[in-house]
């Protein structure tokens, strides 16, 4: 799979194409993504044709691209105008869920507040997911921050970069000053067993490309049928008709009149009744 944020002012989107064609990866998030991005990359939809697409005119928008069925996906706002991207794959028979996240760099006062506040409710999100997980973007965060170590002990995950080295993926002009916060963490269920950093391409960033092998856990869910309520309405009762009756004749006047009988008083209702 492959992380990568592409800066949503760069040029050169020919290269970023061609680099994701090359990788073969079977998942393949991409950040900063507008409407621009969005029409560049529509070629990986041959090789990718589950795709899921959240343009932002700012820099928070999210493209995400896989070979395999999504079951379904879900974009929850853990602070406001900065989603993070939920998405439920079958991968071979057996769920795979997909998380994608770009808080905002804590480079401000309020920056450092909502990515503070992003970074903790996505570790919150992500410990409540079932089965194999994989959390992958530009966290804007390094492995040495007590944020990132917050992330991996809540969530449970593993980090895919741990015992390999300083691998930077985010650059300034200087190229001295570099720093690893592109990140891809994973369940147990999950092992890496390759991890590179690819080129820039013109953007401030580098793409992350890691391989797994998988051992599936969870079958794909079942799909859930519901009985459809029939809409057919019952045919209309007709009324029996009418027996037509004789109406009965007054009696001739000076006529005896039949003894009338008065129906039996009720028996007394026993007091207890009301008590």
């Amino acid at each position: 799979m492959v992380t990568f944020n592409i800066l949503r002012k760069n040029t050169e989107r020919e290269k970023v194409l061609a680099y994701l064609q090359s990788t073969n990866a079977d998942i393949i998030a991409v950040i900063e993504v507008n409407d621009e991005w969005v029409k560049a990359l529509d070629p990986l939809r041959k090789t990718h044709p589950h795709i899921a697409h959240f343009p932002n005119s700012h820099n928070f928008g999210i493209a995400f691209y896989s070979k395999y069925p999504v079951l379904g996906f879900t974009r929850p706002m853990p602070t406001r105008g900065h989603p993070l991207l939920i998405a439920k794959l079958d991968y071979h028979g057996s769920l795979l869920t997909v998380v994608v996240a770009h808080p905002v760099p804590p480079m401000s006062a309020l920056g450092a507040e909502f990515h503070n506040t992003y970074l903790g409710t996505t570790a919150a999100t992500v410990s409540k997911l079932p089965g194999p997980v994989l959390l992958m973007g530009d966290l804007n965060t390094t492995p040495w921050s007590p944020l990132f170590s917050n992330l991996v002990s809540t969530t449970g995950l593993r980090d895919s970069g741990k015992g390999r080295g300083f691998q930077s993926t985010w650059k300034r002009r200087n190229p001295l000053f570099t720093a690893p916060i592109d990140h891809v963490l994973h369940s147990r269920e999950l092992q890496p067993v390759a991890r590179h950093i690819g080129p820039s391409c013109g953007s401030d960033h580098s793409p992350l490309q890691v391989d797994f092998t998988f051992t599936p856990t969870l079958p794909v869910p079942a799909p859930v049928t519901k009985p459809i309520p029939p809409t057919d309405t019952p045919p209309l009762q007709t009324p029996p008709p009418r027996e037509e009756t004789t109406p009965q004749q007054p009696p001739p006047p000076n006529s005896p009149q039949p003894p009338t009988t008065r129906p039996a008083p009720h028996p007394p209702i026993p007091f207890s009744l009301f008590y």
